[in-house]
């Protein structure tokens, strides 16, 4: 099992606190270096890829730097190293016009660059050399706090770095990147005895009982409200309580759960008791946290189902728009306006078109439905 991810259900909301208790595994170098290399059929046939015009210099330098090595960790720890000694670190580089390879212009050339392309160089030359890599993204470990054991992390601390399989230990993190401190692995294990500290039980007081009361009403209230019995003032107090309640709520949903709304308690309130959420609710909910342009892209997903051709999840907006060009060329100029403007909302600062995304999105519609009509009427295919 390759687990990529750890999804929370219910879903967590805004405030909600989680604690998680991991067991990691560190193995030492000699445990790596004996691990061999009896690699599993999903991890060769997935993370050997090679571009089919991967650069042979960066397979040669690959090969010179671990010419002398004999097991998978001293090869990737002797590209680590090459990288963090040969290469400066800069949080910025720009390419010339004539750069063919970046990764070439990056290793021979500049010498320069910040964690991506450290993590992509050792990945490729790993993989070129038959050892399995993967680049993961994530952040780095941040500030530790002076006061207590936590770590302040922030945007800034955004990183990348490779990972290499190894039989009985799965994927063992490394650190070329120049600005990041090395990863240390020790010769031996150490054995550790944890002390769990006493934590005795501390019964809970059941709270006290409120004293029986009167059900008179005191005569000063019956002289100030004569004209209110008392089953209509228990009444009134009701009904001026739940409007104050009411009111409290709406507050406190706007100032601190803005986005939550009837449709996501329902949702919660059927998860926590371990029933099937409708596919119905959880397509609405997932409607309703688009964005409008996010909305409009759907007319992609929509017009590949109405064809036939449904793709999976992990198929990127590029790659389905590029298929939907191919099957509907009178749509191209529509799903490329429709692309741009998606790819403008996600990714850059000024974010995209609304309404040009809209307009894109019912001309991909028509065309799509135009194609179908055809295909029953005439029998096109």
């Amino acid at each position: 099992m390759d687990v990529m991810i750890l999804q929370a259900v219910p879903p967590l909301e805004t405030g909600d606190v989680y604690r998680v208790n991991a067991m990691l595994a560190n193995p030492t170098r000699i445990e790596l270096q004996e691990a061999g290399q009896e690699y599993p059929v999903w991890v060769t046939e997935q993370y050997l890829q090679l571009p089919e015009n991967f650069s042979p210099r960066i397979q040669a330098l690959a090969r010179e730097i671990t010419e002398g090595y004999d097991t998978a960790y001293d090869k990737a720890a002797a590209i680590t190293e090459y990288l963090r000694t040969e290469i400066e670190y800069a949080p910025a580089i720009t390419f010339p016009e004539e750069a063919v390879d970046p990764l070439e212009y990056f290793l021979f050339e500049n010498k320069k660059g910040f964690c991506n392309y450290y993590a992509s160089a050792e990945v490729l030359m790993l993989r070129s050399i038959g050892i399995p890599a993967r680049l993961a993204v994530g952040y780095a470990q941040g500030e530790v706090s002076l006061q207590n054991p936590l770590y302040t992390v922030r945007e800034r601390d955004l990183h990348a770095w490779p990972e290499v399989y190894f039989p009985t230990y799965g994927w063992v993190e490394f650190e070329p990147t120049g600005n990041q401190n090395p990863l240390d692995r020790p010769e031996i294990r150490e054995e550790k005895t944890v002390e769990t500290p006493n934590q005795p039980s501390v019964p809970l007081e059941a709270p006290a009982l409120p004293e029986e009361q009167n059900e008179n009403i005191p005569s000063e209230e019956a002289s100030f409200i004569p004209f209110l019995s008392r089953t209509q003032v228990l009444q009134v107090s009701l009904v001026m309580g739940g409007v104050l309640l009411a009111a409290a709520a709406v507050f406190l949903k706007r100032r601190f759960a803005p986005t939550l709304t009837l449709a996501h308690v329902v949702r919660s309130t059927i998860q926590r008791n371990g029933w099937e959420t409708p596919a119905w609710l959880n397509a609405g909910l997932n409607w309703s946290a688009l964005s409008p342009i996010e909305r409009a892209f759907q007319s992609v997903n929509i017009s590949l189902r109405w064809i036939g051709r449904p793709q999976a999840s992990h198929i990127t907006p590029a790659e389905r728009a590029s298929m939907l060009k191919r099957l509907f060329p009178a749509a191209a100029s529509a799903i490329e306006i429709l692309l741009n403007e998606h790819q403008s909302d996600l990714f850059s600062p000024r974010g995209g078109n609304v309404s040009a995304a809209r307009r894109a999105a019912w001309n991909i519609i028509f065309q799509t439905i135009y194609a179908r009509l055809k295909i029953i009427i005439l029998g096109y295919n």
